[in-house]
């Protein structure tokens, strides 16, 4: 009945349709359970946009409008505040004629990121 194959793949083995539901549905629970670890951890995931950014405020106003920034307490200001969600600390301040370059660290003062801070207009980028 089986001839050389094994019994478990013989045509009249009843364990052969269940086998291959089994089949079927292991790449499926295997994908869900990425999801849904990627929709938890998504946030975690996540970083600061490396494309320019800006951190509007009572003091700067609303998204887009323009402001200068005077000093570099401004741009740490500005820095601690989109960072607000987490522990850094900012290391070396460099100015320059138009912008501002800032080290942010971590509690271990591991460097996380470089951003440049416009002076003219207050937005800033990532260069790290």
């Amino acid at each position: 009945m089986g001839g050389d194959y094994p019994l478990i793949f013989s045509q009249g083995n009843m364990y052969n349709k269940k086998m291959k539901k089994l089949l079927m549905i292991i790449p499926i629970v295997l994908t869900l359970n990425q999801i849904t670890w990627a929709q938890t951890n998504i946030e975690n995931l996540q970083s600061p946009s490396p494309y320019g950014d800006y951190e509007s405020s009572k003091k700067r106003g609303r998204y887009g409008k323009p402001f200068v920034v005077n000093n570099k307490e401004e741009a740490i200001d500005i820095i601690k505040s989109y960072y607000r969600d987490r522990k850094i600390k900012i290391g070396e301040v460099e100015e320059r004629r138009r912008f501002f370059i800032i080290e942010v660290l971590d509690e271990q003062n591991s460097l996380i990121d470089v951003i440049v801070v416009n002076k003219k207009n207050g937005r800033f980028r990532s260069i790290y």
